[in-house]
């Protein structure tokens, strides 16, 4: 992991601050306190895409289709994404939601 991302650094620095006072062995941070943003990754050396993909085999169909199911839905997709933008923001999720319509454009025209 090369960094991570504060969103609420009042949670950050009393989880410090409860690590050097002793009250936790370690540091505990909630997960809507914080972000770890991803990473960049290259394919294997050597690899080639199937021919026709994604629609090679029904495996890799089903999968470009649920993830663009998936990204329609976001961000009421589920319980924990509804929770955003009360926890993060809406002007964050609104980033997140745009980044996602962006994914869901690259399947859609791009990779299918």
């Amino acid at each position: 992991m090369k960094h991570l991302n504060i969103v609420n650094p009042q949670s950050f620095i009393k989880a410090i601050e409860d690590f050097n006072c002793g009250n936790t062995a370690i540091l505990k941070i909630d997960a809507k306190d914080f972000e770890i943003p991803q990473n960049e990754t290259a394919p294997l050396e050597g690899f080639i895409f199937p021919e026709n993909f994604p629609d090679c085999c029904e495996s890799h169909r089903q999968v470009l289709n649920d993830s663009i199911k998936l990204l329609n839905e976001f961000p009421d997709c589920c319980k924990g994404h509804k929770k955003l933008i009360s926890q993060v923001g809406l002007k964050r999720v609104t980033t997140i939601i745009y980044q996602a319509k962006f994914l869901r454009h690259i399947l859609i025209h791009v990779i299918a």
